[in-house]
């Protein structure tokens, strides 16, 4: 009985500390927002912030692209560039580096 008695005293006497032990350790690591999970959607803003610049400056990219299509000459080059496509009557030799393969 005298063993009850002392871990009673104990938890008694120290009731606050016990309970401030008790709230950090839910706060920190039992919680849905607990610092580990705050930590990692803080990593995964930083990731999505990056995802973000990344698609934005492609945005920036393809409109000035886009206005640059309203040129008949820039048109005719992509088309031959990219689709090689030709005019009736001309032959494209598509050149191959096979060391870039």
């Amino acid at each position: 009985m005298s063993k009850l008695y002392f871990v009673w005293d104990v938890l008694g006497r120290h009731k606050y500390l016990m309970v401030l032990i008790g709230i950090v350790i839910i706060v920190g690591f039992v919680d849905e927002n607990s610092f580990w999970r705050r930590r990692a959607r803080l990593d995964e803003m930083g990731t999505l912030r990056a995802e973000i610049l990344k698609y934005k400056t492609k945005y920036e990219e393809d409109s000035k692209e886009l206005e640059r299509m309203d040129d008949h000459y820039y048109v005719e080059k992509l088309a031959r560039e990219r689709y090689y496509l030709q005019r009736e009557g001309e032959d494209i030799f598509v050149l191959v580096d096979e060391d870039a393969q």
